[in-house]
């Protein structure tokens, strides 16, 4: 639900309470004072509970509440409840000396405190209780969303799988190692057999750290056999935490180092994929090539980037930079 929706709510909402509140009014009210008194005494009665209202709203609930801090919280609610009484005091004092009716609010208000108190009290509570709702709608879009991404990335894998120069690459190279008989040509149908095979993998959008790691380095592997210097590619891999990610978040990030990187052999390409904690760390290094198209506003990127947003809701890190001839990658997410 976005802003402007949850304004128009408000809005309405508040309008029909106004509105509501005073036609109720008994007519002998609306004689002896006149309908814009009684509609200007409801407003600002209304405003006076408004200011803890949209305090705690906007800002304490989300603040201490969400954050399991109960205590600042509660603390905080008896301010706000101080706040209340004071403005509603203010209001009636309004109600005496600017609307002029010869009415006096402000010199009985201590004497109906409870009211007040429940009044006030009633407001927090619907304050904690919207944001509770409204909240949990955003949190049900958000899944319908993560859910309609998902199955919009595995189409965008099953192009993948069929990516034909990928394949054709790497089916010529074994070509070539079949014909000069290399020891390492079963290793390499291996690894393309896993490639291939853990695209297909059923999951829930998730795979184990060990998985994707081990699916990027056959990946890697794979490139390198088209490689005049493969010893420009360096990986380094460190995972000590069990834990998941995003199904085939990082072959983007991989797969771009080869496509617009420089292969020749001044050329440098590396990656780490670690875990430190409850932290998976991405991070790739190479230097771009001088004949190929940039890479900053890849597609593949982009959806990283939406797929990063929905699953994680911008809790991530991900800096992309470009210095002089070399282009850096660095992804920090939560495992989960």
């Amino acid at each position: 639900m976005n802003n402007r929706t949850l304004l128009y709510i408000h809005f309405v909402v508040w309008g029909f309470y106004l509105f509501s509140s005073t036609i109720s009014h008994p007519k002998e009210f609306f004689v002896e004072f006149g309908w814009f008194y009684v509609f200007l005494k409801q407003f600002t009665m209304l405003v006076a509970v408004l200011i803890p209202f949209y305090i705690n709203y906007l800002y304490l609930v989300e603040k201490y509440f969400f954050k399991k801090r109960y205590l600042f919280f509660l603390i905080f609610q008896l301010i706000l409840l101080i706040l209340g009484l004071i403005s509603g005091y203010f209001e009636s004092i309004f109600s005496d000396y600017y609307l002029d009716i010869g009415a006096h609010f402000s010199k009985y208000y201590f004497e109906d405190i409870p009211y007040q108190l429940f009044h006030i009290i009633s407001y927090l509570i619907i304050s904690v209780a919207s944001k509770l709702f409204f909240e949990f709608i955003n949190q049900k879009n958000r899944i319908l969303e993560l859910e309609l991404e998902q199955k919009k990335t595995e189409l965008k894998l099953l192009r993948f799988q069929v990516n034909p120069h990928f394949l054709f690459n790497t089916l010529n190279s074994l070509y070539s190692k079949l014909i000069l008989k290399e020891k390492n040509s079963e290793e390499i149908i291996i690894k393309l057999s896993n490639v291939f095979q853990y695209q297909l993998i059923e999951n829930n959008g998730f795979v184990v750290v060990e998985d994707e790691t081990e699916f990027i380095n056959d990946f890697i592997e794979l490139q390198k056999l088209r490689l005049v210097y493969p010893s420009i590619v360096k990986v380094h891999f460190e995972v000590l935490t069990n834990g998941t990610i995003p199904h085939m978040l990082l072959i983007p990030f991989v797969e771009n180092c080869f496509k617009h990187g420089d292969l020749s052999e001044e050329g440098s390409i590396e990656i780490t994929i670690k875990t430190i904690g409850s932290d998976f760390l991405f991070e790739s290094k190479n230097r771009v090539s001088k004949f190929k198209n940039s890479i900053s506003n890849n597609i593949g990127i982009k959806n990283v980037q939406k797929r990063l947003d929905l699953i994680y809701n911008q809790d991530y890190t991900l800096t992309i930079t470009r210095k002089e001839e070399f282009f850096n990658v660095l992804l920090i997410i939560r495992l989960l």
